[in-house]
């Protein structure tokens, strides 16, 4: 959508973490999150990045189709996961989903980067629209000193209406790399950048639950009550030293057959235990758990 004002122009942007920007025409167009924007005559045109960028995953956020995959991997596995590996399903989820959206007939379509310029009748697949398809319908001269000389094709989408791409634009963008010689980004060196942007957005939600590093959805973890956590106090205190949780098991019954689930169930209790009687002196991946008071590690 573009709405018109005397010397500028509000462009909403394509990707979800954007927001309107009032751009002045003459100003050298910016990079704004993660897209391009040329401010020419008539037309807003803006390319965002694609999976294949390094800006695609630094801008990342968490989607619905993203909760979506975290909660079907928690359902199907049964037992808390590690963030990265969530991170990592989301991940090989997007770039699946992008190839997937690419069509059949590939090879006959050129892929579109503004550095060409492309024929009327050609027909182009825009990775950065979620690999949409087009045909060229018309060409005209781009109209603007500050961006330099380019010029400006109209296709017409596949999925209906008309939109205006740049061409004969030869400045560096990473649509403009070509894939044999630019290198595809290595999407997986983002995983722990994506974990962090993932757990942020769990937190969020009461419906999961984290210790360390693994997640796991609150209402499928055995109950710890007051009681348990009166035990657990108690075998601390007559062991005089700290124990694993292995070992607090022994005493602290709690329902279910699976050990794992079992001891997330109790480190997350200890750990969120609302008098803040223990402490883990151990290590988030092998716990050992004391009393604050009066109990040597």
């Amino acid at each position: 959508m573009v709405r018109k004002w005397p010397n500028y122009s509000i462009s909403t942007h394509l990707t979800t973490n954007s927001y309107p920007q009032l751009l002045p025409r003459r100003l050298t167009p910016p990079i704004i999150k993660g897209e391009i924007i040329f401010n020419d005559r008539e037309a807003n045109f803006a390319v965002p990045y694609t999976v294949d960028s390094p800006e695609y995953w630094q801008s990342f956020t968490v989607s619905g189709r993203d909760v979506d995959r975290v909660e079907d991997r928690l359902l199907e596995a049964g037992v808390p996961q590690a963030i990265t590996d969530l991170a990592e399903l989301i991940i090989r989820g997007r770039l699946d989903d992008s190839a997937a959206e690419r069509p059949a007939n590939d090879a006959e379509i050129r892929l579109y980067q503004p550095k060409y310029s492309y024929e009327v009748g050609q027909h182009l697949r825009f990775s950065a629209l979620n690999n949409a398809l087009g045909v060229v319908v018309g060409t005209r001269s781009g109209e603007n000193p500050t961006v330099g000389q380019f010029d400006v094709m109209r296709v017409r989408m596949d999925r209906g209406g008309e939109r205006e791409f740049a061409v004969n634009y030869t400045a560096d963008h990473p649509l403009n790399a070509d894939a044999a010689s630019s290198g595809t980004t290595n999407a997986l060196t983002y995983v722990n950048h994506v974990a962090r942007v993932l757990a942020q957005r769990l937190a969020q939600s009461a419906d999961y639950v984290a210790f360390g590093d693994l997640w796991f959805r609150r209402d499928l973890l055995p109950d710890v009550n007051i009681s348990h956590l009166i035990i657990a106090e108690a075998v601390i205190d007559v062991a005089g030293e700290a124990q694993s949780t292995n070992a607090l098991l022994k005493d602290v019954e709690l329902p279910g057959t699976d050990s794992a689930i079992r001891a997330f169930a109790l480190n997350v209790a200890l750990a969120q235990d609302a008098e803040r009687r223990f402490v883990n002196v151990g290590t988030p991946a092998a716990p050992r758990w004391a009393l604050r008071e009066g109990v040597a590690v």
